[in-house]
């Protein structure tokens, strides 16, 4: 029990640690050159100053975060127009490469219209018969343009077909691969050159062509053009018509059955020359 009394008697060491920086702080302050503050202004800085620290870095770490937002933001947003240009990029190429391959043809076709001696009206295939029992074309051009019945039609391939039916601002071509074409035709290579007769569509993306002569030494690839006036045709003569793709001999007609691939595939043709007459036909 005495103990304990002496124990409350005995003075607490922080009293003497709270003394010695009373006694540092006035002797810090009496000192000559020293910055004349009052112990109350230092000890209130001396327990601020942790907290200020806090809050500074507080403040620091929000104006990032809140930067940092709006960066990723900012960045979303360049990331979606990127991948949207990214995304359109198959179809601007596509759209180049159709630009391309139309200047190559429209270079051809021209190329074409200086060669012949006719004058030409060019026109776009607007359209293409829906049955495989025919095969015609409509053109973008008509009477407006002195298309009419009976012009010829070309590509830079070679020859198309014939217009049939026209109106002020379309016109219709048989091609000569329809069940209905027909075109004066003879071989190209010098061997065979004086052969002449007349192919016919055979409905199917062919032409066939009955030679009347068994002996004639045809072979496969030989270039089959137009007769002109040789086989009394209405097309001018040396026009481009296709290659014989097959020969089958018939003695019993004493003829060979040439089947002849033609140089333009009424499918694929975009752009035509069209033939003019010397003079339109009068009205009836």
């Amino acid at each position: 029990m005495f103990a304990l009394e002496r124990e409350r008697q005995r003075p607490s060491r922080w009293w003497l640690v709270i003394v010695v920086l009373v006694v540092a702080l006035a002797w810090s302050q009496s000192r000559p050159g020293a910055p004349r503050t009052d112990l109350g202004t230092r000890l209130a800085d001396g327990t601020l100053r942790p907290v200020r620290s806090a809050l500074t870095g507080t403040t620091h770490w929000l104006g990032g975060f809140f930067y940092n937002i709006t960066h990723l933001r900012t960045l979303g947003a360049t990331n979606h127009k990127l991948t949207a240009q990214l995304e359109a990029l198959p179809a601007l190429a596509s759209q180049t490469e159709e630009l391309r391959q139309e200047n190559a043809r429209l270079v051809r076709l021209l190329d074409l219209q200086d060669r012949l001696a006719h004058p030409t009206v060019a026109g776009r295939v607007i359209a293409r018969s829906p049955s495989p029992w025919f095969s015609t074309l409509t053109l973008s051009v008509g009477t407006n343009s002195d298309i009419y019945p009976g012009s010829i039609v070309l590509s830079p391939q070679g020859l198309v077909g014939q217009v049939y039916q026209s109106s002020a601002s379309t016109s219709r071509v048989l091609c000569l691969v329809d069940r209905l074409g027909s075109v004066g035709v003879r071989l190209q290579r010098e061997a065979v050159r004086g052969l002449v007769g007349v192919a016919h569509g055979d409905g199917e993306r062919r032409l066939q062509w009955l030679l009347n002569s068994l002996d004639a030494a045809v072979e496969v690839g030989d270039a089959v053009v137009t007769s002109g006036s040789e086989a009394h045709s209405v097309f001018p003569g040396g026009l481009t018509v296709g290659s014989v793709a097959a020969i089958e001999r018939r003695p019993e007609e004493s003829a060979q059955l040439l089947t002849i691939i033609p140089a333009v595939h009424p499918d694929a043709v975009e752009e035509v020359l069209v033939l003019l007459p010397p003079e339109p036909p009068s009205a009836p």
